[in-house]
């Protein structure tokens, strides 16, 4: 039984000896531990700047992967249109079709380009490619919070065999993973009718008061995106329940909530480059990213 649940511990004890492995498992397990941002940031990139490759690796595979297939679509777009376009313009341009002659040829020409066009979406793979693509990127994201974990453990041994470990799981931690992203989105979704039902309404006040009103939607969602922040590094451990894994997040984060939302808007300052990018740039933010929430994990786990 652990010293959280047999009562051996109280809180004076753990504050104590709170190094002791006693002492962890209770600050653990009532959320006692504090989220300490600079030392966090600081341990963080000290991490990140030696696994840097490897993190930097398997966060670019998907990121080329989707670049790869969308270039690939754009050249055979263009080349579809151009051709289109070519024909069009002979049509147009023959002066031996006049009258109902140019409207018929135009009226088999738009008839056949509808049928390929037809043709073509409906033999295109590209229901199995997005799939293939989505199934690659859960696996990635999740041997990359792996590998994050694995840079900022103090025991280097110990991080090794946690790393095995989890890469023994993935199919079963990308399933949990998943499932723990559904979740985390269902509070927007939830909330999101009744928000814009009542800024339908006061629109006619105040469009101001309707902004307003979308604006508490939208941090009332973050505010359980951020007790659940943990989630995917919790799934790590022992167990693989997203839903025990939802109730540790919580009490972890209890008492943490404005250092984990410092954490939050950092990973979305990061990723705001990646709309300029082409999303490259989300090959070296992703990885510190993930580097800095695992840092952050280990601290309230008392690891760190």
């Amino acid at each position: 039984m652990s010293p959280s649940t047999n009562g051996y511990y109280n809180k004076t004890q753990a504050k104590n000896k709170p190094d002791s492995p006693a002492g962890r498992d209770f600050c653990y397990n009532q959320g006692m531990n504090k989220l300490l941002i600079i030392p966090c940031f600081s341990a963080a990139w000290k991490s990140f700047s030696k696994w840097w490759l490897i993190l930097c690796l398997v966060a670019a595979i998907p990121c080329l992967y989707s670049l790869f297939l969308v270039s690939g679509d754009i050249k055979a777009s263009l080349k579809e249109t151009r051709e289109e376009l070519q024909e069009f313009s002979t049509i147009m341009s023959d002066d031996s079709l006049e009258g109902e002659a140019k409207i018929e040829k135009l009226q088999t020409f738009l008839e056949k380009h509808q049928a390929k066009n037809a043709a073509r979406t409906k033999g295109r793979k590209s229901f199995a490619i997005l799939a293939g693509l989505v199934i690659v990127t859960i696996v990635l994201q999740v041997v990359l919070i792996l590998y994050s974990k694995r840079a900022t453990a103090k025991d280097d041994e110990e991080g090794r065999k946690d790393l095995n470990r989890g890469l023994a799981r993935s199919l079963l931690l990308s399933l949990s993973y998943v499932v723990l992203a559904f979740i985390k989105l269902m509070p927007f979704v939830i909330l999101f009718f009744p928000a814009l039902f009542v800024g339908i309404i006061f629109v006619f006040i105040s469009p101001l008061l309707a902004l307003l009103v979308l604006l508490l939607w939208f941090l009332g969602g973050l505010w359980f995106y951020s007790r659940w922040y943990f989630t995917d590094y919790i799934i790590t451990e022992t167990s693989a329940n997203p839903f025990t894994a939802l109730g540790e997040s919580w009490s972890l984060t209890r008492g943490n909530q404005f250092a984990v939302w410092v954490l939050v808007l950092t990973a979305f300052i990061l990723h705001i480059p990646a709309f300029f990018t082409l999303g490259l740039s989300t090959i070296p933010t992703r990885s510190f990213d993930f580097t800095l929430r695992a840092t952050a994990y280990r601290q309230l786990k008392g690891e760190a």
